[in-house]
């Protein structure tokens, strides 16, 4: 059985827009944009929003 282990030396780039607020879902989308040798590079959104409020596009 082969096992790979990702391990987090650096996180960088990470900006908040706005705070999650208590109640709401929150939809996470992670891609992964790069592989290198010893390297890659994920993408991570997260959507939030109420369940009582209609979503609008």
């Amino acid at each position: 059985m082969i096992v790979f282990v990702a391990i987090a030396v650096y996180s960088g780039g990470i900006h908040f827009y706005r705070q999650i607020q208590i109640g709401h879902i929150v939809e996470v989308d992670a891609r992964l944009i790069h592989t290198g040798e010893r390297s890659m590079r994920v993408r991570v959104q997260a959507y939030s929003g109420s369940t009582r409020t209609p979503r609008t596009c």
